[in-house]
């Protein structure tokens, strides 16, 4: 996948790791999964991934639900 185009309209740079995660997210929506779950620590850029796959989807899939789990404070 090029990252170029996505990454200009976000004005961000992916790294390696942000780049394999969006690619799995993408090859997840492709597949017939139905449940993924994305983790990662506070600032790691999980819902900068999900508005991309969202951006780069939306017209293949009209109805994209993300569900999310919010940690109590410890």
């Amino acid at each position: 996948m090029n990252y170029d185009t996505i990454e200009k309209q976000y004005n961000v740079k992916l790294d390696d790791v942000q780049k394999d995660a969006l690619s799995s997210l993408i090859e997840f929506m492709e597949s017939d999964e139905r449940c993924m779950c994305l983790t990662g620590e506070g600032g790691t850029g999980k819902t900068l991934l999900l508005s991309m796959l969202y951006t780069l989807l939306h017209k293949k899939y009209k109805k994209l639900t993300v569900f999310y789990k919010k940690q109590k404070n410890q």
